[in-house]
């Protein structure tokens, strides 16, 4: 499913599991997110099958188990000249459905993602939302984390300097490391390229 304004082409792929599979900013000719040109799971997840690039979108688990499988996708024509691509599915175990839109607008460089949580059941069940974003990994990046401790493989670390290293440099990482930010202060993160002067950023409530 392909959205295109004037500054961006967004393409999603209901097939695989939903994700955002591109998007084009038509000012510079580069992709905002890593896209990977081969689909090649590997053994990540809850079956063991995961592929890399784009944003995955994720419920009741993180790499849940369609991640890979084909989702409900449409296109919707919105008042003002929107337009929003919707994918989502109801899982099987509890029924709970989920759903994201990827909404872009006239004259605007944003994509704004709306995303909806349902519990079809009258009881309780646990889950979190993970939204995977990949973005190339070069030397120049720099991860943008409004915070002061993070969690890693070591437990909770100062963030971003953490005995002499600066966490926030894709150079200080010798192996794959998850960073869960633990008191977040502001209401956005990101990821800035110094050399180029380019970047992504997330804003949300």
């Amino acid at each position: 499913l392909v959205l295109e304004n004037e500054y961006l082409r967004v393409i999603a792929l209901p097939e695989l599991g939903g994700r955002l599979y591109s998007a084009l900013d038509k000012a510079t000719g580069e992709e905002l997110f890593y896209r990977n040109h081969v689909v090649k799971p590997g053994l990540i997840g809850l079956r063991g099958a995961w592929i890399s690039g784009g944003i995955e979108f994720n419920f009741p688990r993180g790499h849940s188990v369609t991640s890979v499988s084909p989702v409900d996708g449409r296109l919707a024509q919105e008042e003002g000249g929107a337009a929003t691509i919707w994918v989502g599915d109801v899982e099987q175990v509890h029924r709970m459905a989920w759903a994201v839109g990827l909404r872009l607008r006239p004259g605007s460089s944003l994509i704004e993602t709306e995303v909806r949580l349902t519990n079809r059941t009258s009881l309780p069940h646990p889950y979190y939302f993970w939204a995977n974003a990949a973005v190339p990994a070069r030397d120049d990046m720099r991860l943008v984390y409004p915070a002061t401790r993070a969690r890693t493989w070591q437990g909770p670390v100062s963030w971003p300097i953490h005995e002499g290293r600066d966490l926030s440099r894709y150079p200080s990482y010798r192996f794959s490391s998850d960073s869960f930010m633990l008191d977040s202060l502001e209401d956005f993160f990101g990821v800035h390229y110094e050399e180029r002067d380019i970047g992504v950023v997330h804003v949300a409530d």
